[in-house]
């Protein structure tokens, strides 16, 4: 993304004519929605694996109380 990002500006700079902006621009979303994706999946997975240990817990929990 940030290399989308870089090429975006610096076309900006050297003032390319507005279809190579917009090219760009859309390499640029496309780059964002990829990485907004790939966060969420990750969030989800990693949330997932809290759950599993947030019940394996409270499991160990219930079985401590029988050993006392």
């Amino acid at each position: 993304m940030m290399e989308s990002a870089q090429k975006f500006f610096n076309l900006i700079a050297s003032k390319a004519s507005a279809q190579e902006i917009a090219n760009q621009h859309k390499e640029l979303h496309k780059a964002h929605i990829d990485l907004e994706e790939f966060i969420k999946i990750a969030l989800s997975i990693e949330t997932k694996k809290l759950e599993e240990m947030n019940r394996e817990a409270s499991e160990m929990g219930d079985q401590s109380k029988w050993l006392f």
